[in-house]
């Protein structure tokens, strides 16, 4: 039974794999054909597609003769009109589209045209615009309110700065007076006059502050107010290119490639007869499998299978039982054969003991009754050995038999094999016979003959086609016609692109240019109310003439260096006025001559300690020591003597204020104040250290050898010394004190405050003389952006562009080329229609004509290529090649798992195959004796095998001990 299993997982496994395998090859081949002939309905499909852009304009090729007049009737329609078009799935949804985003566009412009205010959210392009103009010229006027204030703040900063300046001239005056040697006050008496001073220009300071920062403010308001209403301008302008949207609306109109695409649901019928024909190649090959199948049941070898192949198997299993019985019953011969010659040997042991027993007991006598007994045993035994004799020839006969027969049974089975194999092949060669495998391929190039004529029949549907619905293409014409009666609503005479256009002057005069006149009405009007907040006495409405006034007002706080003639200053104010006196008064302490410099100053200090005969009466404290003769005379002496002695003092000072320590650039006040506090500060510290109580004394005594008395004088050494010692310490006192009073209210107070504020002042000024600046002699007259006079001119240009070339550009490049593309429509669209006609059908026939031409040029010469069925022809050719194809793949199968033939015997060579090992036990077929057809059942089972050697145990071992008795006995 394994031996039947492994035949038949043989036969069932191996033969039908590659028959199934090459029919499902054979099939998938079949699909992808079908698939290439739907990909070549495509190119066709794409080939249409093509022609349509032939029509619509998008190939480069431009000399087509069929399509010059098509070219000629809308070129200036597609000059103006989009490249673009969204893709539609039907000529009539598309139509209708185009309809109603026609309609819709046009109620967009009027919308866009609508320059009311509304919600952000939806209010139009110029609505938006005119309101942002509205916006900034609220701005305008609340920069013009605000302009008002602040002129009235820099009015009343002004009058309160004059106030306070002409304080801070006085005092400094006064000041200066009392560094000046010439003056008549002393310090000590105005420095009240200096603190209330200084209170003064705090307040000055104040408002002087506020006012700048209100005007830097309003300067950078008013630069993004202008440059805002310039952009609006700009914007409204740009805002009336009306043509555009409309030329959008218009192009949507022409171009309509897309809408032929469904000519293509049209060759379904050409699809429906490649699917008639996959139908029929699938009955074909439905036969093929049955065929196949036939050959599998015929080969099967399972329980419930009726074929052939099973039958010869049956019958060689019914030969091999039928052997094992033969052995068993053999076997059962022989285990008689064998108790049967131990039962006869023990009965003759016995026999022949009671015989001898006998023997001794009874006498020789032959009369005597045992004699007899004794005598008819012996003729029982004779007869007895004979019959084992007998037995044992036959015995030995039997076996020979039996060996004869199993060589007999190995001859029958390889001749019942050779002829189980050569029903299979001749069953192989009748299914490829009636499938006619052989001739598939003219069955193939049959049915495609068949399909190209279908094909090209399909020619005669498209020519016959109408506008009414019939034909091939009669549905895609129908479609155009319909679309065609919706477009004339849209672009015919009295259709709504017509209308619209009758309507454009009107709209373009309501609805932009009259908003827009308006619009640059009020922004004319917000800056003449501007202008109106100043004192002007013309040009109130120009940007120009008000940045001009506020140049003027800031202008006056700046002031001029000015410059001084024979000691007087002129034409010397403002913060320039300040900053050159005080670049003035330190030049007075730099040394120029013998008495100029410190040198000078320390002597008018001291003239004033102790009077001279001018202007200056001195202090009474040191006074009242020289006594009342000949004062003038001992005041010159004494200063003379003083001076002398004060020169390593004065140097010192001296060297701390130089020509190249006066500061001309940032900070100029402080910095030049500091050097003359300094100079003051060293002086003291070096003249103080003379005057301290253990210096004091010898520093005195060095001055008073020098000085004669007066005639008549009642002035002793001792007052003397006393009036020296007074006057020394009232100069370090007045040097201290003009050193502190420079610190505090030169340098904290005022120069750190005028320091402070004049670079934004100057700034300021620069800013507005840029903004108001003009161009100059020799410059082209166009005035330099980011000034008044710009942003004036460009108001100008504004005004009459909105009310001039606005209604020429409207004409000339918007209404103009709009009428006479809508006048051009008509034609455009009648022409198209017929050439879309015309190229519907030529695009059906070819792509047909292109379709049967996959197939064969002729219904005569079809040929299977590399270019038509290319897999179905290679798979074919190898199920019919001669030595690897389906009928020698399956033979080679039953030689290696049957066997070859063997003419010697009639039969097959089962010991090659490698298939009957098993058998191969049973009876070896290598085996001389075997060949020779003379087995014996004694050379063993490596030589003859178990069944041999099992026959022949019969004759060896069965018999070996009968033979003996046998033997011994003769």
């Amino acid at each position: 039974m394994r031996r039947r299993g492994s035949l038949a997982d043989a036969f069932h496994d191996a033969p039908l794999a590659p028959i199934n395998k090459l029919l499902g090859q054979y099939i998938t081949d079949l699909d992808k054909w079908i698939e290439k002939t739907t990909k070549d309905i495509e190119a066709a499909q794409k080939l249409v597609q093509n022609i349509l852009d032939e029509v619509n304009g998008n190939v480069k090729d431009r000399h087509l003769n069929h399509k010059t007049n098509l070219d000629e009737a809308i070129a200036t329609v597609e000059s103006k009109l989009e490249d673009r078009v969204s893709e539609l799935t039907k000529w009539k949804e598309a139509a209708n589209g185009v309809l109603e985003h026609a309609i819709n566009k046009g109620n967009d412009v009027h919308k866009n045209m609508d320059p009311s205010e509304k919600d952000p959210s939806t209010g139009t392009v110029i609505g938006k615009g005119l309101q942002k103009i509205d916006e900034a010229k609220e701005k305008v006027e609340g920069v013009s309110s605000e302009l008002g204030n602040i002129h009235g703040d820099l009015q009343t900063w002004n009058s309160a700065a004059s106030g306070v300046l002409s304080q801070v001239v006085l005092k400094a005056q006064g000041v200066h007076k009392r560094l000046d040697p010439t003056g008549s006050q002393t310090l000590a008496t105005n420095i009240k006059q200096i603190e209330e001073a200084k209170k003064g220009i705090d307040t000055a300071n104040g408002q002087l502050e506020g006012q700048v920062n209100s005007l830097n403010s309003w300067i950078t308001t008013a630069e993004s107010i202008r440059k805002a209403a310039e952009d609006k301008a700009k914007e409204a302008y740009d805002k009336l290119r009306v043509n555009q949207t409309l030329d959008e609306n218009v192009k949507k109109i022409v171009q309509a490639k897309d809408r032929i695409n469904d000519v293509h649901e049209k060759l379904n019928s050409v699809h429906g007869s490649l699917g008639e024909w996959k139908s029929k190649a699938g009955d074909v090959l439905t036969g093929a499998i049955d065929r196949a199948n036939e050959v599998y049941e015929k080969l099967e070898i399972s329980d419930t299978s009726k074929g052939d192949l099973k039958t010869q198997i049956t019958n060689i299993d019914n030969h091999n039982k039928a052997i094992k019985e033969a052995n068993e019953q053999l076997a059962g011969h022989v285990s008689s054969l064998e108790s049967w010659k131990a039962a006869a040997q023990g009965v003759i042991t016995k026999a022949e003991g009671k015989c001898e027993e006998i023997l001794k007991r009874v006498m020789t006598d032959k009369n005597a009754e045992l004699y007899k007994n004794a005598d008819l045993l012996k003729e029982k035994g004779t007869e007895l050995l004979k019959a084992a004799s007998e037995a044992k020839t036959q015995a030995e006969q039997n076996v020979k038999s039996a060996l004869q027969a199993v060589v007999e049974m190995d001859t029958s089975l390889k001749i019942d094999l050779k002829a189980v194999k050569d029903g299979i092949k001749t069953g192989i060669m009748e299914v490829i016979r009636v499938l006619k495998v052989n001739e598939l391929d003219k069955e193939v190039k049959s049915d495609l003959g068949i399909l190209r004529e279908r094909i090209t029949k399909l020619r005669e549907q498209v020519e016959s086609s109408n506008v009414n619905g019939e034909g091939l293409v009669g549905g895609q014409l129908k479609q155009l016609k319909s679309s065609r009666e919706t477009l004339d609503r849209v672009t015919g005479p009295q259709g709504s692109i017509q209308n619209a256009t009758n309507n454009l002057d009107q709209k373009f005069k309501e609805e932009i240019q009259s908003p827009l006149i308006l619009a640059i009405e009020k922004v004319d009007s917000a800056i003449g109310a501007l202008g109106g907040k100043f004192e002007l006495n013309g040009g109130k409405d120009k940007l120009e003439t008000i940045f001009g006034h506020i140049k003027e007002e800031v202008g006056e706080i700046k002031g001029g260096p000015g410059r001084t003639v024979r000691g007087t200053w002129q034409n010397n104010s403002g913060l320039d006025g300040i900053k050159e006196r005080v670049k003035g008064l330190a030049h007075v302490f730099v040394k120029k001559g013998n008495n100029s410099g410190f040198k000078g100053r320390v002597e008018g200090w001291l003239e004033g300690v102790i009077g001279n005969k001018k202007d200056k009466p001195g202090l009474q404290a040191v006074n009242s020591w020289l006594g009342t003769n000949s004062v003038d005379a001992l005041r010159g002496s004494i200063k003379d003597q003083i001076m002398k002695q004060l020169k390593h003092q004065i140097d010192a000072a001296q060297g701390m204020i130089t020509q190249d320590k006066i500061s001309d650039g940032p900070n100029t006040i402080t910095e030049n104040l500091k050097a003359i506090k300094l100079a003051c500060e060293t002086f003291v510290k070096e003249l103080d250290g003379e005057l301290t109580k253990g210096r004091n004394k010898q520093f005195v005594d060095k001055i008073t050898p020098g000085i004669g008395n007066s005639p008549g004088g009642a002035t002793t050494n001792d007052d003397l010394k006393t009036a020296i010692r007074a006057a020394l310490v009232a100069l370090c006192a007045s040097a201290r004190q003009v050193g502190n009073e420079l610190n505090f209210l030169g340098i904290s107070v005022f120069g750190t405050i005028l320091d402070e504020i004049k670079p934004t002042v100057d700034d300021l000024y620069k800013k507005l003389d840029d903004a108001t600046s003009t161009p100059k002699p020799g410059q082209p007259p166009t005035p330099e952006a980011g000034t008044a006079q710009a942003v004036d001119s460009r108001l100008q240009v504004v005004r009459k562009i909105v009310e001039q070339e606005i209604t020429n550009k409207f004409n000339n490049e918007v209404k103009q080329p709009l009428e006479t593309a809508v006048r051009g429509l008509t034609g455009a669209v009648n022409e198209f229609d017929k050439q879309a006609q015309e190229q519907i059908k030529a695009a059906a026939k070819k792509a047909i004509t292109e379709a049967g031409g996959q197939i064969s040029k002729d219904n005569v010469n079809i040929t299977l290529s590399d270019d038509l069925m290319k897999q179905f022809k290679t798979v074919h050719e190898k199920i019919i090649d001669t030595q690897t194809g389906l009928q020698p793949s399956l033979e080679g199968l039953l030689q290696g798992h049957i066997g070859e033939d063997d003419p010697a015997s009639g039969g097959v060579n089962i010991k090659d195959s490698g298939q009957f090992k098993d058998y191969d036990k049973h009876v070896k077929q290598d085996s001389d004796s075997l060949k020779n057809k003379t087995l014996t059942g004694e050379q063993g089972i490596a030589n003859e095998g178990l069944l041999p050697e099992a026959i022949g145990n019969i004759k060896t071992k069965g018999l070996k001990v009968s033979n003996k008795h046998i033997y011994y006995s003769a």
